[in-house]
Parts: structure tokens; C-alpha cells; sequence
């Protein structure tokens, strides 16, 4: 039944169910399904009982709180990487400086990463590697000036609902 509850979360994950619902739904189904152990069902009884994970989840997320924060546009970006994900979960390590990022979910299964902006892009360091996604702003030698607003880099990093994201 461990699977079942594991399957369920992640499925509520996928569809952008706030961790504290997420929780709260997790703790229902546990103790619905030890009630129904106590009761005598076998674990098959209780399985056809509940369902699939994933129509459960669909159903249970009509009705939720979704974390759905308004996208960022990005009509006046480009394509700068994109990775499948090798993992289950992401780790975003960034190292940047003045350049304005946002994470947000991406609309298809892949970790994509776009910018804007008058500077280099090739001058920037990005690499994807067991799950650990790595941005890296320019090392800067010399002088460095204050840059125009028109030369700001911006980022968005597109990461798919699925993965379980770490900052």
C-alpha cells in the first residue's frame, strides 16, 4: 500500500497540489486504508477500493488549492538549453550576479532554460548532470561597469511538474 500512497502523491505533485493538502490527503488515505485492514479487507479489497493513483488524483484536484502562479511570457525569449531529466528530482545550483531568473513550470516533460538579453550568452557556464542543473554568470576580469538596463540577461528555467525541484 506504501506504493499506492507514493504513486498518489506524485500524482498530486504533477498537478500543482499545495504540500500541505498534499499531506493532508496522504494522512486520510493512510488512515482510511489501515481502518479497512482492521475491518478484515485484504489488500487487493482495498486497492480495487481506492483505485488508480491516478484518477484519484485527478479527481482530488478539482476541488484543491493549486500553487499556480502566473507564468512569465516568454514570446520575446530564445531557446538557450534543453535537457530530459534523468532524474526524479532536480537540484538547481545558480551562480549568478545582477541577471533576473524564474522558475516556473514547463508545458512539456523537459528542464528548458531561456534568456533575453544584449550579453554573451555563450559566456555563461550551464551544464545538466544527474540531476543537478548548474548556471554560472561570467567571471568578470578587470573593471567591471554598471550595464545598461537594455543589457540586462534575463533566464526563465522551465522545469517539468513531475520532478521534485530543490533550490
Amino acid at each position: 500500500m506504501m506504493k499506492f500512497l507514493e504513486d498518489l502523491k506524485k500524482e498530486l505533485k504533477k498537478r500543482n497540489i499545495s504540500d500541505s493538502e498534499i499531506e493532508e490527503i496522504i494522512k486520510d488515505h493512510q488512515e482510511m486504508i489501515d481502518q479497512a485492514f482492521q475491518e478484515g479487507y485484504s489488500e487487493s479489497d482495498v486497492i480495487l477500493r481506492f483505485g488508480d493513483p491516478v484518477m484519484l488524483a485527478e479527481e482530488l484536484s478539482e476541488g484543491s488549492d493549486r500553487d499556480d502562479a502566473p507564468r512569465v511570457e516568454s514570446d520575446q525569449y530564445q531557446v538557450w538549453k534543453s535537457y530530459t531529466p534523468n532524474k526524479d528530482s532536480l537540484t538547481l545550483v545558480v551562480k549568478l550576479v545582477s541577471e533576473d531568473l524564474v522558475v516556473q513550470p514547463s508545458t512539456n516533460d523537459q528542464i528548458r532554460i531561456l534568456y533575453k538579453g544584449r550579453v554573451n550568452i555563450e559566456k555563461y557556464e550551464i551544464s545538466y548532470k544527474n540531476g543537478e542543473l548548474f548556471i554560472e554568470a561570467p567571471k568578470s576580469r578587470g573593471l567591471s561597469f554598471m550595464r545598461l538596463q537594455s543589457d540586462e540577461m534575463k533566464f526563465i528555467i522551465e522545469v517539468p511538474k513531475a520532478l521534485d525541484f530543490k533550490e
